[in-house]
């Protein structure tokens, strides 16, 4: 791994069919996407499901824990530019276990906000 060859940006025109490529998901990706970036190849991205009446962050790849927090910094970077206040997150009971702790153990962070078909929803203010 070479994290200072890493770069964090926005996700451009063909950056979306890349992401779909190395994460093999289907749904569409919305404004703001951020993707990681290294010896020119994608090797993470965090999206944006399209919503009306939210911003929710999904669509978390990530090959390494410090990738996808570095990820998470840039999008809330990107979040707090636009004005945006708050976002919201869930995380599957399949979830790693280190994200489940980061989320349970630092109450300051995130506000829950219940829970759906085996999904926890959470809201985080920026």
């Amino acid at each position: 791994m070479r994290p200072r060859k890493t770069k964090y940006r926005l996700a451009q025109r063909g950056d979306y069919r890349k992401a779909h490529k190395l994460t093999g998901w289907k749904a569409r990706m919305s404004w703001p996407t951020v993707v990681a970036e290294r010896d020119g190849e994608l090797i993470g991205v965090i999206g944006t499901h399209a919503r009306r009446d939210a911003v929710v962050a999904g669509f978390l790849y990530a090959p390494h824990p410090i990738v996808a927090l570095r990820l998470i910094e840039a999008y809330e970077r990107v979040l707090r530019l636009a004005g945006v206040r708050e976002y919201w997150f869930s995380l599957a009971k399949d979830a790693p276990e280190r994200w489940r702790r980061v989320v349970e153990e630092n109450p300051d962070l995130v506000e829950p906000r219940g829970e759906r078909d085996g999904v926890s929803w959470f809201k985080r203010k920026l």
